[in-house]
């Protein structure tokens, strides 16, 4: 259950769930659709399918904006992922519930109705919903770990650890061009973005060090070599020839660097572009 997952965004993530809705209220007819014309049946599935989509926007712009460190996509697991379904399928239900009465459409009062209408909500939504999560997930976990290996098998086959100058000198500098660190390479691997500041860790004797640096990761980026060092991620780089590993999970991939106990994330955006430059 805590097993990584996307946390959901774009168009598709709001617009299938109400399309789900459309189809199921239009097509199989329950509740007093049987009893409607078919233009009747296709407005008030239409109506209900479109409360659908914006109460899913809603509750995904209110919860990104107001509460980011709960939709975190770092933090984002399969979890998390169903339990937001759940609260989505109620806050579908509320909504429903508040169109009907506010138009006065039923007669019924409003906590008997909100509780009709919730209850038919999770006997529809639930299963399939559930079942779509976790086909998603194998899915996404199957795709991943099929990339990681096309990775690793370029890290064992291609040339690209050789190709790497051996001994070049950087300089790297504050935002005001200050020289603040002189380094081979060789000896940088991974750089990782804090703000305003830079952690630059390297090889120092037989150990990893860091050394902070107040300046932005793309200026640090300019400086180096493009042959050598790739931005994986909007907060880090990694010296190509430090890679050792690459592994996936569901909502992304992951490096693993010679020296750093920690995993360096790889954005989706970024993994296509990165497998190129490890294919050379």
């Amino acid at each position: 259950m805590a097993s990584p997952f996307p946390l959901g965004h774009g168009y598709g993530y709001v617009l299938i769930p109400g399309v789900i809705v459309f189809l199921l209220l239009f097509i199989l007819r329950p509740f007093d659709f049987g009893e409607l014309s078919h233009s009747q049946s296709l407005v008030k599935a239409g109506i209900f399918g479109t409360i659908t989509c914006a109460s899913v926007f809603l509750h995904f712009f209110v919860g990104e904006t107001f509460f980011p460190g709960i939709y975190n996509e770092e933090n984002w697991n399969i979890k998390k992922e169903i339990l937001t379904s759940i609260l989505d399928i109620a806050l579908i239900g509320f909504w429903n519930t508040l169109f009907l009465k506010i138009f006065q459409l039923e007669s019924i009062p409003f906590g008997k109705l909100l509780w009709f209408i919730e209850i038919n909500t999770f006997l529809i939504g639930l299963f399939p919903t559930m079942v779509i999560i976790i086909m998603k997930h194998n899915q996404l976990l199957k795709e991943q770990l099929a990339l990681a290996q096309d990775m690793n098998d370029q890290l064992n086959t291609s040339d690209t650890a050789d190709s790497i100058p051996v001994g070049e000198s950087v300089v790297l500098t504050d935002e005001n061009g200050n020289p603040e660190l002189q380094l081979t390479t060789e000896d940088i691997r991974v750089i990782r973005s804090d703000g305003n500041y830079v952690d630059v860790f390297f090889q120092e004797a037989d150990s990893i060090s860091k050394r902070l640096l107040r300046n932005r990761i793309k200026n640090v980026l300019a400086d180096l070599p493009q042959s050598q060092f790739f931005q994986c991620h909007k907060s880090y780089v990694v010296n190509l020839g430090s890679i050792q590993l690459v592994s996936g999970n569901a909502r992304d991939l992951r490096l693993s660097i010679v020296g750093l106990e920690d995993q360096v994330p790889v954005s989706r955006a970024r993994a296509a572009e990165l497998k190129q430059v490890l294919k050379g």
